[in-house]
């Protein structure tokens, strides 16, 4: 990434800093999607699916 693109990329970020305290919100949670489900190991949401997931696509 070079310094043109980090000063686009923090002013992104200053943005919703920005948008947050003008808007009050109070917390925030980044997330990732749910992991997939697994019939085998009868789970709705799969860590060892989720892991596999990104093991196998870095």
């Amino acid at each position: 990434m070079n310094h043109q693109d980090k000063e686009v990329a923090l002013r992104k970020i200053r943005s919703r800093i920005d948008w947050m305290c003008k808007d009050k919100i109070a917390a925030f949670s980044p997330t990732i999607s749910p992991a997939p489900k697994s019939v085998d190991r009868s789970e709705i949401e799969s860590i060892y699916e989720g892991a596999r997931f990104y093991v196998e696509r870095g």
